[in-house]
């Protein structure tokens, strides 16, 4: 689809000239070679933005959900082993609170930042939402997860002031707890949830299939005792 006139072919001579019907013909071609050249570079250009809207966070600069999970699809065709981290930033929403939304970001580029020189390629890092990270560390990497994400709990200078965060996360191991990229991020997430019904903040907990199962009979309880309620089949 076309944009409109991007502008106009002018064409100069010092002595005046009888522009003859090729001469029309030439000049009109070449007019349109620009016009089609400067529209694909517009279209290009629109792609361009498009895919990084599609696949990129605009907050942090990370890779959105989308992003991640097609990248680490890609690494997981090769049977590369590795494990999952779903991390949120404890209490954030009162650090937002108190340094308002900018500052909120400021704390969550900075957590970005950190955690992209934490866990280079062929690691890979991703913000999903508000404060939720996710990770894909391979399995051949040595250095413990747990000595490297305490990095996070350093002072972050926000505004001119130190501003201290606390972590917790769910691990997922690829391919023993699940065989794609989302059954994986599920489980971690799992294991996130049931850890923060135990304690509010600076969980670190591993995936067992109880975790599942016990979410799934906590969910069809609460959800059963509701349909009761509604269809009024409690009775003192």
């Amino acid at each position: 689809m076309s944009t409109g006139i991007g502008g106009v072919l002018c064409c100069e001579t010092l002595s005046k000239r009888h522009w003859s019907e090729l001469d029309q013909t030439l000049v009109g071609t070449l007019a349109d070679m620009v016009a089609f050249l400067y529209e694909r570079i517009y279209r290009i250009e629109t792609e361009e933005r498009m895919k990084h809207l599609a696949y990129v966070d605009q907050t942090t600069g990370l890779m959105n959900q989308n992003g991640f999970e097609q990248t680490v699809a890609s690494i997981l065709t090769n049977s590369e082993d590795g494990k999952f981290i779903y991390l949120v930033i404890d209490q954030f929403v009162t650090i937002q609170e108190v340094l308002g939304f900018d500052g909120g970001d400021q704390v969550l580029q900075q957590i970005a930042d950190r955690l992209t020189a934490l866990f280079p390629n062929p690691s890979y890092v991703a913000r999903l939402a508000m404060d939720h990270f996710v990770l894909f560390v391979p399995s051949f990497l040595a250095t413990p997860i747990d000595d490297l994400l305490i990095q996070l709990k350093k002072p972050y200078i926000i505004k001119g002031q130190e501003v201290y965060v606390s972590y917790s996360y769910g691990s997922a191991t690829y391919p023993i707890h699940g065989s794609s990229v989302k059954e994986c991020l599920q489980n971690a997430q799992i294991v996130l949830s049931y850890g923060k019904k135990l304690s509010t903040q600076s969980i670190s907990s591993l995936y067992n299939p109880f975790m599942k199962e016990a979410s799934q009979i906590l969910f069809d309880t609460e959800f059963n005792l509701r349909k009761g309620l509604d269809m009024q089949q409690f009775s003192l």
